[in-house]
């Protein structure tokens, strides 16, 4: 099975609550499944401050709230637009979270997630996935993330 790529990503976040770094919404008519994923921070080099962060999948019932919407942007120049519903940085979490995945985050080096094919989240029509950071951090950090997600009807 194989279809439409996209990417979205944002870039200088502020973080200092807990936060969906990434909320993905499959559109009605079609399901996507998470590809990559990518975070990292630019404010705490070498800092004291460093420390260890969880980040997790979590399904969600309801939408959350207070971030922005980023540009999805796709691998093939000339694909139809999305139908995912992409937002980020949201600080007001949605409602009836099913955790599918946890991690910890070592915020001195950049966090990836590549799942072999085997272990890729499906999102059926109409589904919400979100990584989220579930825990602030103990300062300020300076996020920037990327998401990669195939489309399939």
């Amino acid at each position: 099975m194989s279809g439409r790529i996209y990417t979205t990503s944002f870039q200088g976040v502020a973080a200092t609550v807990v936060q969906d770094i990434f909320e993905l919404t499959a559109p009605s008519t079609g399901m996507f499944r998470i590809l990559s994923a990518h975070l990292s921070q630019e404010s705490d080099e070498a800092d004291a401050q460093a420390e260890m962060l969880p980040l997790q999948w979590t399904r969600y019932a309801t939408s959350g709230s207070g971030g922005s919407t980023p540009t999805e942007n796709p691998h093939l120049v000339g694909n139809a637009a999305t139908g995912v519903t992409t937002e980020a940085n949201n600080t007001t979490q949605g409602g009836t979270p099913t955790v599918i995945w946890a991690s910890g985050w070592n915020v001195q080096i950049p966090w990836i997630y590549q799942p072999s094919p085997q272990e890729y989240i499906w999102v059926p029509p109409s589904g919400i996935i979100v990584l989220e950071m579930p825990s602030a951090p103990a300062d300020s950090l300076t996020l920037s993330g990327s998401v990669t997600y195939e489309e399939v009807d």
